[in-house]
């Protein structure tokens, strides 16, 4: 069963002006008084009619078209545009906590205190749109800014406020119904008045219509109808609710009998149906033997047309009944429907998870929509029911509504889950929106700027897409390679410059060196990035292990060139003792392995024993032996080892040093051990900061930071630390 698109995902109309109202009078002058009439047609059994979000009844919802979700909260030029200026130094300190971080509610409910009381609106404005980018779901919030706004004498930004409002927080039956005494209030004695009213109500029923404690909205806006003469209309009213089972369905079953009855059913009913039960009025034989005489008069028919009306509509309440108890016991047990960020107790979640699970049971489409949304407004800040509402999406094709779920997870609720962002940009990439899953992840970066990961599928994604394209061309495909190569390298140049992080940059430059060693297969080029960066930091290790995994990993192995840059790296006057210790240790053992000559194998022993007695341990001791005052050895394993014991700092299984993990390729770099950086543990340079935002935990099961080159025997410890920022494009010119 399909159901139309989210109204959130629709044009909605701009709040009437007078001018509008004016516009608008020789029509409704004119009118036969058939468009004041709501449509009486009942909604078919299943309620398919039924939408989520703030529907704009007079749009055309076949032609509603997908449109970006405006950003909670407007721009006003009565704002400063400068954030700091004119502003009091308390209102300054004030701002400061929610800047550093936007996810502080209590820093947030304190500005907004405070800048009421200044009762200057450009102040309110700023700070109650900062609030709602952060929280939209709080409804309350929504009211005052537009009390506010009429406070100061604007009341088409006040209504502009409640159109913002309704959009960011479609399921609010107090904000809805807030909404429509402001319109009555504001659009009093114009000739445009009722016909704006009608239309407000008519979405905010197709907004939370589906609520099961939506009865003051239906009722209030039955008795408007009522007070205009409008008894059709509340008829129609009445036939929608009693196919909805509510918490009050009972009563409203009792309103439609009475509402049956204040005029001509003829009047109140549709034409198609009257004329359907009039022709049911029994034949003579039969009006006989049911009124005793041999003519039914005009009301007699009446009073049957009525009653056959009222008993049709009495097997629909029937139907509502049952279905209202099947929820019964689940609408009672949701102690708090509204958004907080408190948590909420672990029944309250069973209980929405497991009312969830019995409306999929149920299998209508519109009311599992309609009570995922509603559980996103409660527990908002679960991530669990997002995936759980996206996973049935999925299943249901539903692309717009899962488009939409990610747009207000990933930008308003839980920004900081990387894990979200990149499934938001896998599945754009999978529905071919290149651009959206683009846009996807520059979104995360906003939020998540260190986010390694997020960098790496972007360079991912330009890749997938260079070689999509170059696949659909066959004519020249080395202009293909070079034009793909070059879209990468682009892309590695822009996230090294701009990386804010000394550590993230030494990261993706390592990277870039592994792209032309790997995918070109150009070690020439991989060792001219990795020298840039030693430009910058000539003490970086991970970068110097990195030159040398360069060469390691060649086929057949260069011993000669091998052994100098050993040499190279141990003579630079930047590196310590204890550095340039580690890097001899892995000299020796390369030496160990596979060099044909013993002298250069004793010469290398003879350094490393000389050498030791100018580093931290203080004597001078031979390769392999331990030292029993602090415990440490240098990698071999000792005698009586148990086969298969760590060797070298852990890199490679003993004894063989060079013996690759299980399961890779010779002459290729060890995969990592756990997810890609930085979600797995390894050592970034001991100055990189974690990435996670302040406040939530690292997507995965670490919040380390990114590894060091993967490679042969990576030193142990790391005494450098990077420099403040890199400027790339120096470093390789």
């Amino acid at each position: 069963m399909d159901i139309p698109l989210p109204p959130e995902l629709m044009d909605i109309p701009e709040p009437a002006t007078e001018d509008d109202a004016a516009g608008n009078a020789d029509e409704a002058k004119n009118g036969d008084n058939e468009e004041a009439a709501v449509k009486t047609e009942p909604w078919s059994d299943d309620g398919s009619e039924t939408v989520l979000g703030a529907a704009a009844v007079t749009g055309d919802r076949e032609k509603a078209t997908l449109r970006v979700l405006p950003s909670p909260g407007a721009t006003h030029a009565g704002a400063p545009k400068d954030p700091d200026v004119a502003k009091p130094a308390e209102l300054k300190k004030l701002w400061k906590p929610v800047r550093s971080n936007p996810s502080d509610f209590t820093a947030w409910t304190v500005l907004l205190a405070y800048v009421e009381q200044q009762d200057q609106i450009g102040f309110i404005r700023e700070a109650y749109d900062g609030f709602f980018q952060r929280y939209p779901y709080c409804y309350g919030y929504w009211k005052k800014y537009s009390e506010m706004e009429m406070k100061h004498g604007s009341p088409e930004q006040a209504e502009m406020v409640l159109e913002q409002g309704v959009v960011a927080c479609p399921l609010s039956v107090e904000l809805w119904t807030f909404y429509v005494d402001f319109s009555k209030e504001r659009y009093k004695g114009t000739v445009a008045g009722e016909g704006r009213i009608r239309e407000i109500y008519e979405r905010a029923i197709a907004a939370v219509g589906l609520d099961f404690k939506s009865d003051e909205l239906w009722d209030v806006y039955a008795q408007w109808e009522r007070s205009l003469g409008q008894h059709r209309n509340v008829v129609g009213i009445y036939e929608r609710l009693i196919r909805i089972p509510t918490l009050h369905y009972r009563r409203h079953f009792d309103e439609l009998q009475q509402s049956l009855l204040v005029a001509s059913v003829k009047e109140l009913i549709s034409a198609e149906e009257y004329e359907t039960l009039l022709a049911s009025v029994p034949e003579k034989e039969s009006m006989e033997l049911m009124f005793g005489q041999e003519k039914m008069k005009g009301e007699d028919a009446e009073a049957f047309v009525r009653n056959m009306a009222i008993e049709s509509r009495r097997t629909l309440y029937k139907e509502t009944e049952k279905e209202a108890s099947k929820r019964w016991a689940f609408e009672e047990n949701i102690r708090r429907p509204y958004f907080h960020v408190r948590p909420l107790e672990n029944n309250q979640l069973k209980n929405w998870n497991d009312y969830l699970d019995f409306e999929i049971a149920e299998g209508q489409q519109n009311r599992i929509v309609f009570l995922f949304e509603r559980c996103l407004v409660a527990c908002a800040l679960y991530e669990d029911f997002w995936r759980k509402y996206i996973g049935y999406l999925t299943i249901e094709s539903l692309t717009d509504y899962i488009r939409y779920a990610y747009q207000r997870v990933c930008t308003y609720h839980l920004p900081s889950k990387t894990g979200l962002h990149l499934d938001w940009a896998t599945f754009e990439e999978m529905q071919g929106n290149i651009a959206g899953a683009t846009a996807a992840l520059q979104n995360g970066l906003r939020h998540l700027p260190n986010k390694a990961i997020l960098s790496l599928r972007q360079l991912g994604l330009t890749r997938r897409t260079r070689l999509r394209e170059a696949s659909s061309n066959a004519e020249d495909v080395k202009a293909d390679s070079d034009a793909i190569t070059e879209a990468v390298q682009e892309q590695y140049a822009k996230i090294i410059n701009e990386a804010e992080d000394a550590g993230l940059a030494e990261f993706f430059l390592l990277k870039q060196a592994q792209y032309w060693l790997k995918m070109k297969g150009d070690k020439d080029k991989a060792m001219e990035i990795l020298r840039a960066g030693l430009k910058l930091d000539p003490t970086s290790i991970p970068v110097l292990t990195a030159l040398i995994d360069c060469e390691l990993h060649q086929i057949p192995l260069n011993l000669p060139a091998v052994a100098a840059l050993f040499d190279e790296i141990t003579e630079m006057e930047q590196l310590n003792p204890d550095q340039k210790a580690e890097f001899l240790e892995r000299k020796i053992c390369f030496l160990e392995d596979f060099s044909t000559d013993v002298r250069e194998i004793a010469a290398a022993h003879q350094r490393y024993y000389e050498l030791n007695g100018k580093t931290t341990r203080g004597r001078k001791r031979g390769f392999g032996e331990v030292d029993v005052e602090d415990g440490l050895s240098d990698g071999v394993p000792p005698a009586g080892a148990k086969h298969g014991a760590p060797a070298m700092h852990g890199q490679f299984p003993g004894p063989g040093l060079m013996q690759p993990p299980a399961g890779t390729v010779p002459g290729y770099f060890p995969p990592p051990t756990s997810m890609p950086a930085p979600m797995m543990a390894g050592g970034w340079p001991a100055a990189a900061p974690p990435m996670a935002a302040p406040g939530y935990p690292a997507y995965g099961a670490s919040t380390a930071h990114a590894p060091a080159w993967p490679g042969y025997g990576a030193p142990q410890q790391q005494h450098h630390a990077p420099p403040p920022a890199w400027n790339y494009q120096a470093a390789v010119s």
